[in-house]
């Protein structure tokens, strides 16, 4: 191609065809200019821009070629050129991140259908988010830039740009302030407070919608990042009582059966990801992923795949297919769901298949893969709010719930 490039360029400068020359000479000074004062994204996009330049410069050696009437040299370069221009087009689709247009379409229809009722907070790291929401006043938890005042944890954290959030941990006081909200499905994902409801849910998506009643007074979130059911202490469950309300508000939660892949028998190329400890990046070609997880009463389970995948894994529960995770782009901290699959009590063994790499299908080797916790989410679990008179507090001690709030 170098050597196509120079006969060309001389070639265009002894025939004096001007057009060719500046072409090639101003792509190659911006391209020098930005590189020099960018960084990795910027030289990415003047490459971008001065490839063209280049490869119709490097053409013009065949045409010189040819008007030499040396025509077979001419045909074999300009056949050089075209099989490494799609070659490496192959290559760079082949490492691409394919968009996970499903779950941005759904997010689309969800900006129409609710669009005016705002304002909505989101609390998955979608940056695209604020465009699909962009007619319901949308501001995400996560976001660099957020409408004031900006998003904080309860324990008065502020939240980490890059990590979703779970709706639970976020300041009550915060997040009554949205009248909307869309929430990513999960079957670890907290039931919002006991004065929302759900107006729709789709395949990937919540969206819950405030009430004027009950009024939350206070809101004691239990669990944690994978496992959202905890179990109170009584002082805390006391405390509510304090609060003015009337009656206390609770969701009953099982623990559920969660496999996390650090602790899991994997390949030794699957290291820990540096930003989150708990999550693997899965290197390499096929392999295999498998635990043991260990369920407590009988039920249909859905099995949730917390990672972003490309060819993914096929998932299977004691030898049987589940499903698949695979073509879904998502933020740090979000699931996929893999299928459901009927189970006895006792132990069970979780497999993740990892197919090789196809030579050049796209988006099978991109970066920014990740594999999080695998999370069984009984039928059963229907996040049901239910009420209770405040003496009778004593009674949701030691029990496994999501949250409890203070109402009236």
């Amino acid at each position: 191609e170098l050597l196509a490039l120079v006969v060309g360029l001389l070639w265009a400068l002894r025939r004096g065809r001007a057009w060719p020359l500046v072409f090639f000479a101003a792509s190659l000074i911006g391209w020098g200019y930005v590189s020099a004062r960018s960084n990795a994204w910027g030289d990415a996009k003047a490459l971008m821009i001065v490839s063209p330049a280049v490869i119709a410069a490097a053409m013009l050696g065949p045409a010189a070629l040819w008007e030499l009437g040396r025509r077979p040299e001419a045909l074999l370069v300009a056949a050089a050129l075209t099989f490494g221009v799609l070659w490496t087009n192959a290559l760079a689709y082949r490492g691409l991140d394919l968009a996970p247009r499903a779950r941005l379409s759904e997010l689309d229809q969800i900006g129409h259908r609710f669009a005016g009722q705002g304002p909505t907070l989101y609390t998955e790291f979608e940056e695209f988010g604020k465009h699909f929401l962009r007619e319901d006043q949308a501001t995400g938890a996560d976001e660099s830039w957020q409408d004031p005042p900006h998003a904080i944890f309860a324990n008065g954290a502020g939240t980490a740009f890059g990590f979703s959030s779970d709706i639970d941990f976020l300041a009550p006081s915060y997040v009554q302030r949205f009248h909307t909200l869309v929430l990513r499905r999960a079957g670890n994902a907290a039931r919002p407070p006991a004065d929302y409801r759900l107006a729709y849910s789709g395949r990937f998506y919540e969206v819950w919608q405030k009430t004027p009643a009950p009024k939350v007074l206070a809101h004691l979130a239990l669990g944690n990042r994978v496992q959202d059911a905890g179990v109170p202490r009584c002082s805390d469950v006391r405390a509510l009582t304090k609060a003015g309300g009337s009656q206390l508000a609770y969701v009953e939660r099982p623990q559920l059966p969660v496999l996390q892949p650090t602790q899991a028998q994997h390949p030794a190329t699957w290291v820990p990801d540096p930003a989150d400890p708990t999550n693997l990046i899965p290197a390499g070609g096929a392999g295999a992923l498998t635990g043991t997880v260990r369920v407590s009463r009988p039920s249909r389970y859905t099995v949730w795949v917390q990672g972003s995948f490309d060819r993914g894994f096929a998932v299977l529960v004691d030898g049987r297919r589940v499903g698949t995770v695979q073509h879904e782009l998502n933020p740090r901290g979000q699931y996929a769901a893999a299928g459901t699959i009927a189970l006895s009590p006792g132990p069970h063994t979780v497999t993740l298949l990892r197919p090789a790499r196809r030579l050049l299908y796209p988006g099978d080797a991109g970066r920014g893969r990740q594999l999080g916790p695998i999370v069984l989410d009984p039928a059963s679990d229907t996040r049901t709010v239910r009420r209770l008179p405040l003496p009778e507090w004593r009674s949701l001690c030691g029990r496994s719930l999501d949250w409890i709030e203070a109402i009236r």
